[in-house]
């Protein structure tokens, strides 16, 4: 071990490497004269928006959105079970609780969707950016889809997809009113 101390001090001395004392001392003298690089992050104007990303984004985020749906649909299922026999009342109550779950859900699937359809490029959005936009297009999507379905079961499907484009739109936009170009500038100190 101590042949292998002094093999690696003899090295170090010779690449010009700082000495090993120096990465484990906890003084900023001690970092300073560490000469690894040093990551500065740069935010700059993004450039023009590309139509294939934003395909990408909202192929990803409309996948994802129906699955965080139907998995946050499940989650609201499984709060209200209850024995039918004793509550007859309570469909209304147990409906609205799945619906809530589901729009949750979606919500935070196109978020997620979004963000990883668009963090590529260098280009970065704000993820509570495009949650608001996710938000603001589940209440826009709602009201379209009720307006499309107007109390008809068979207008389920449009207003299914018309709630679900809505959101993810929202999403999108969010995401791209918030988008940087981020890029890293080595330093040495």
């Amino acid at each position: 071990m101590l042949i292998l101390g002094w093999v690696y001090i003899g090295s170090t001395a010779e690449k010009g490497l700082p000495p090993l004392r120096s990465y484990f001392a906890d003084s900023e003298a001690a970092r300073a004269d560490s000469s690894q690089p040093q990551n500065q992050r740069l935010y700059l104007a993004p450039g023009p928006l590309k139509p294939g990303k934003v395909v990408v984004e909202y192929l990803s985020g409309s996948l994802f959105s129906l699955f965080g749906g139907f998995m946050g649909g499940a989650v609201g299922s499984n709060l209200v079970r209850h024995d039918s026999e004793t509550d007859d009342n309570s469909d209304f109550g147990q409906i609205f609780v799945v619906l809530l779950g589901y729009m949750t859900g979606s919500a935070i699937g196109s978020t997620f969707g979004v963000c990883i359809g668009g963090n590529s490029g260098g280009e970065h959005g704000s993820t509570w950016g495009t949650l608001a936009g996710s938000v603001i297009g589940t209440a826009a999507g709602l009201g379209l889809a009720s307006a499309v379905a107007q109390n008809d079961y068979d207008n389920f499907v449009p207003a299914f997809t018309v709630y679900t484009l809505t959101q993810v739109s929202g999403a999108v936009l969010g995401f791209n009113l918030s988008r940087k170009k981020v890029v890293y500038k080595s330093q040495s100190p």
